[in-house]
This record gives structure tokens, C-alpha cells and sequence, in this order.
């Protein structure tokens, strides 16, 4: 199956908070009032989860995509779309004591080249850093 017809299983959210908001959209809501609650409680958002927590990172309004720099897994992952909202988010379980920077990069160009270590190098300095 060529790239292009490939596409991804759907994602379950793993934070709660966010698993609310799918099912509002999926009502025909909007993500207004989350935002609202998220300017008043600040980010990333972090829910009790057993032992441990719910980390969620998230970025209003990206054109394109949104990559986390940083973070529990130091990766530079990429953030998901809640479907065709506003919303771009990546959720971790992570240990209650975990202690981390991160910084977010709205609309990382896709650059030509190959990947390895001079693409990332290429990627690090074209990415504009929130």
C-alpha cells in the first residue's frame, strides 16, 4: 500500500479531560469553553492516573502540524490533531515525581534532504520554538 492510502488507526485519547472534549465535538460543540478552562488552569494539563499522571501538551491553531521538543520523552514527537478542531495535544503517563522542560514548534516546515543526522540538524534550525 503506497504512503499516501496509509492511514492510522484512531487514537483513544488517554486524558480524560480530552476524551470529554472529543465527545463535545462530536455533539457538534466547539472547543471554546475548554480553552477557556485551560487560560484559567494553565498547561500542560495533568490528571491523577493511579499511581502516576496524565501529562498533556497541547497548542491552539496550528495550520500544519506542532512538535514537542522536550518533554518526558525527549523525542521531538509530534502533537495530534483532535480531529479538524483547534486542538493539537500529546498525552504521557508519566511518574508523579517527574520534573521537565519542554517547548513547543507550531508549523515545522517539511524541509527536502535526507533524513540522519544533518536533516535533524537542517529540522533544529528551521523550527520556530514557542
Amino acid at each position: 500500500m503506497p504512503p499516501g492510502a496509509q492511514v492510522a488507526p484512531p487514537s483513544v485519547p488517554r486524558s480524560p479531560r480530552i476524551a470529554a472534549l472529543a465527545e463535545t465535538l462530536a455533539r457538534g460543540g466547539d472547543s471554546r469553553a475548554f480553552w477557556a478552562e485551560v487560560a484559567q488552569q494553565g498547561t500542560p494539563l495533568v490528571e491523577p492516573d493511579g499511581d502516576g499522571l496524565i501529562v498533556t501538551f497541547l497548542y491552539r491553531g496550528a495550520a500544519q502540524n506542532v512538535r514537542l521538543v522536550g518533554g518526558p520523552s525527549n523525542d521531538h514527537d509530534w502533537l495530534e490533531r483532535l480531529g479538524t478542531s483547534d486542538v493539537w495535544l500529546r498525552s504521557y503517563r508519566v511518574g508523579p515525581d517527574i520534573r521537565l522542560s519542554y517547548r513547543l514548534a507550531p508549523d515545522v516546515p517539511a524541509l527536502p534532504g535526507r533524513r540522519g543526522r544533518s536533516g535533524w540538524r537542517c529540522w533544529r534550525r528551521s523550527a520556530p520554538i514557542r
